[in-house]
């Protein structure tokens, strides 16, 4: 237990994360169509497919009973999607610097005193540039 412990459940916890998190939102969807279809959860309990249902009678005389449901599960769908895709970016094996403390903040620095440095070479050759001139 001890190696699969230290060894494999390590390696396997990101993939497992990311499935998870990616099958929450399409789970959801699924629920959505098949009450949409009637075969889904029955009417007592709360489903956004049975109000895309009931809706279809009143969309015409009030669209809003056909909008807020379809865009509150569009929404919802979309947020769990983009959360899901961030977790498969942030726990990636293969893109090594993304979790690397402290990088980022020494990459930043340098470049900052890079980009002020030329800023005060351009400097300087613009006052050396205008004392030859001013010479002439």
């Amino acid at each position: 237990w001890r190696i699969a412990r230290r060894e494999l459940l390590p390696g396997l916890a990101a993939p497992v994360i990311t499935y998870a998190a990616l099958l929450v939102p399409m789970n959801i969807s699924a629920e959505a169509a098949l009450s949409f279809l009637g075969v889904g959860v029955k009417p007592p309990t709360p489903s956004w497919g049975q109000m895309l249902t009931a809706a279809n009678v009143w969309y015409q005389a009030a669209p809003q009973y056909l909008l807020l449901p379809a865009g509150a599960l569009l929404v919802t769908v979309l947020a769990l999607t983009v959360l899901g895709d961030g977790v498969r970016t942030a726990l990636d094996p293969r893109a090594a610097s993304r979790l690397r403390v402290g990088t980022g903040r020494k990459r930043e620095a340098k470049a900052d005193a890079d980009s002020k440095k030329a800023a005060a070479d351009a400097s300087a050759n613009a006052d050396a540039s205008a004392n030859k001139e001013g010479k002439a």
